[in-house]
């Protein structure tokens, strides 16, 4: 296996730790405080995240995972993983 695609299992499998309670996810935000309010993924103020940007928020806050490079081929594995179910949402970078 490539040393990316190593990188971006390892990613994914922090993202998944961010919301391995339902109260810390969200869906059709990027992002959202305590009271449900819509914040960026790297704000703050953040409580729960949408699946896609919890891999930019642990990608930004681990050290050796914060490459595009390496955000794009976790959210391509965990499209593939899903199938078509997931709907693209903007990253904050966009």
């Amino acid at each position: 296996m490539s040393e990316s695609k190593e990188k971006a299992r390892e990613l994914l499998r922090l993202a998944r730790a961010y919301i391995e309670q339902p109260e810390r996810w969200t869906i059709g935000a990027i992002a959202r405080n305590a009271d449900g309010d819509l914040v960026g993924a790297l704000d703050e103020e953040v409580m729960c995240w949408c699946v896609l940007n919890t891999i930019e928020f642990a990608s930004a806050t681990t050290p050796g995972l914060g490459s595009i490079q390496i955000q794009d081929a976790a959210r391509d594995q965990l499209k593939k993983a899903r199938g078509a179910q997931i709907r693209e949402i903007p990253s904050i970078g966009n």
